[in-house]
């Protein structure tokens, strides 16, 4: 063993105790002792201990008190009860109370130390566990805490422009190249007496009175620069309600990151209060210039006018179910893909697809969306094709260093009265949190792989690989009361290998556990799918039959004899034969109330298998032996 494992065995006989710590010593265990069970207690207090070994018979209280005892102060602590004699009762009990196993003495030290070393290995599974369940807990702690930061910052990044417009002391409106308004703040629409949908639908002429038209003219913007520059020009205003206020405005052009002029900004305010306003302007200029260039979302601005024909044409054509659709005809997604055109795109954009400049990024839409799934890119096209205000999905691309990268994607679509009329995508860098998934993924796989180890060693044999006691008796509780409900036959085989300690005292206890193993590969090979074979214990293996009546088990127990009995087990220098004596009972439409009953009378029929020559199959009723 790797590890220093430290196992306390109580047992009143101090020759058994110093044969049980030196044998275990030379396997690498720290082994200490305790004579009694007050002793032991003691020692449980102040050390901990990775199994217990317990005798059931101890001068100061039974191994059972010992063994609930060893439960309460060190749960993790592995039990394995030994005892000089044993009933089922006692047996179910142990395994009950949470005792690994129930060895019978005297017993064999190699087969003792398989059992501690199962033992263990449960223990060290069991512990491994817990840490992978806690550091799961942590992962998925740091996971939604992580998704909490992360959405909390997009909402505040997505607030902050509209906040900071919107609460400008001053009115703001935005005009095109003709002169048009494409954007306002709410300090205008309390000013002009109307909404900002309306106020978006007028023009700068629209506004003012007809003795300042030869002004409002020099603020349209103009692509060489010269239009759209006022300073400090008071002019009249007309509000909705027909009233007239005279006001300061200044005009500024706006230009993209190209340098080409694309509007300009108008921010008009009442004279009287210019001066306690400047300030103010000031710094709500800069936060608005802070905002825009520090904007964490990636975005980009896509052209659909080609697309939107083509789907109106489809549209004509009676089409309707867009999943149908696009499901059958494939070559289209791919001709919708190049009708899409990225027109504009933030510096955080450039920075997800680590790009050299804006210019990198323009173009078809599908350039950037390069290895996009095939669902993602229907499910993107339909979107568009049923109009939806909205699209959300996640998907994988590569940067244009073709780094992989997964992406939130949110799809804006205008609708038809909008004056903006183009695609607006976000993009959310969330690599990261995929990788985060997958480790997490990772980590429950490896807890199931260990939950399924754990649950092969709590229900197998060490050294045969059958079905233990333990799980055998689950088994037989649970068909008996199924039969026992159903009305239906369960029968049980209990089998003995003949002469099996003259096996053991002749060739050695390495040989006697080779028998074991072939004596359980027959009975696994032989038996039909429904069976459950199982090592009772020692010498002895049980084979539980459903819906089997006391006829077709004599039948099935002869088979089984006649196997071993014709199977020849090499040793040096012989080749030996090895027989089985077995005992058959069947429970038939519910004759019997308790499965206690059933393996009793089982065991007095393989008492008959012995006393009547071995070597046969017996039941309990006269005449019925079979050689």
């Amino acid at each position: 063993m790797s590890d220093k494992y430290i196992i306390l065995v109580v047992d009143d006989d101090l020759a058994l105790r110093k044969l049980y710590a030196e044998y275990l010593s030379t396997t690498g265990l720290h082994v200490d002792t305790a004579a009694t069970g007050a002793e032991a207690a003691e020692q449980l207090q102040g050390h901990v201990y990775d199994l217990v070994l317990i005798d059931l018979k101890l001068p100061d209280m039974n191994g059972i008190e010992l063994l609930k005892l060893t439960r309460k102060i060190s749960p993790d602590t592995i039990p394995v009860i030994l005892s000089g004699h044993a009933t089922i009762e006692l047996t179910i009990e142990a395994i009950t109370l949470g005792a690994f196993d129930f060895l019978l003495k005297p017993v064999q030290l190699p087969k003792l130390s398989i059992v501690i070393q199962n033992g263990l290995e449960r223990r060290r599974i069991l512990l491994q566990n817990k840490k992978l369940i806690s550091e799961l807990q942590i992962a998925k702690q740091n996971l939604e805490a992580g998704i909490r930061q992360r959405t909390e910052q997009l909402k505040k990044s997505e607030q902050k422009f509209r906040t900071l417009y919107d609460s400008a002391p001053d009115v703001y409106y935005t005009v095109d190249t003709r002169g048009r308004i494409i954007d306002c703040n709410k300090m205008a629409t309390e000013f002009f007496g109307c909404t900002r949908r309306e106020l978006k639908a007028k023009h700068l002429l629209d506004l003012y009175t007809s003795d300042n038209f030869e002004l409002v003219t020099s603020m349209v913007p103009t692509p060489d620069g010269k239009g759209g520059k006022v300073r400090h020009q008071e002019v009249a205003v007309k509000r909705s309600d027909g009233s007239v206020a005279c006001v300061e405005i200044n005009s500024n052009l706006l230009y993209d990151s190209d340098g080409k002029v694309i509007g300009a900004l108008t921010i008009q305010r009442d004279v009287t209060a210019r001066k306690n306003a400047e300030v103010a302007l000031r710094e709500s200029e800069e936060r608005y210039r802070t905002i825009f260039q520090t904007a964490e979302v990636a975005l980009l601005e896509v052209e659909y006018d080609q697309l939107k024909a083509a789907l109106d044409k489809l549209r004509e054509q009676g089409k309707r179910d867009w999943n149908k659709y696009l499901s059958s005809n494939p070559d289209f997604l791919t001709f919708a893909g190049s009708m899409l055109r990225v027109v504009d795109a933030n510096r955080a954009a450039i920075k997800l697809f680590k790009a050299e400049s804006k210019n990198s990024l323009l173009g078809e839409l599908s350039k950037l969306f390069n290895r996009p799934d095939s669902v993602f890119q229907k499910d993107f096209i339909k979107a568009i094709a049923e109009e939806h205000g909205t699209f959300q999905a996640e998907s994988a691309f590569s940067t244009l260093e073709a780094e992989k990268i997964h992406t939130l994607i949110s799809l804006a679509i205008p609708r038809n009265e909008a004056t903006f009329r183009n695609l607006l995508v976000s993009l959310v860098d969330i690599t990261e949190r995929r990788k985060t998934e997958e480790e997490k993924d990772q980590l429950l796989e490896k807890l199931h792989q260990l939950n399924r180890q754990l649950e092969t060693l709590a229900v197998t044999d060490g050294l045969t690989k059958l079905y233990n006691h333990r799980f055998f008796m689950e088994t037989i509780n649970r068909e008996f009361s199924r039969s026992h409900r159903m009305g239906l036959s369960l029968a049980l085989l209990i089998a003995d290998i003949d002469d099996f300690k003259n096996f053991n005292d002749t060739y050695g206890h390495q040989f006697g556990d080779e028998i074991l193993v072939k004596i359980s590969e027959i009975l696994r090979t032989a038996r039909r799918g429904s069976d459950i074979v199982a090592r009772y214990g020692g010498e002895e293996f049980v084979l539980l039959l459903p819906d089997t009546g006391l006829e077709q088990a004599v039948i099935v127990a002869e088979k089984l004899r006649k196997k071993v009995e014709n199977s020849v087990i090499d040793s040096k220098p012989d080749k030996l034969k090895v027989t089985i004596s077995v005992g058959a009972y069947a429970m038939e439409r519910s004759s019997l109330h308790n499965p206690k009953d059933l393996l009793m009378l089982a065991d007095k029929a393989l008492y008959r298998a012995k006393r009547a020559g071995k070597n046969r199959v017996c039941t309990v009723e006269e005449g019925t032996a079979v050689l």
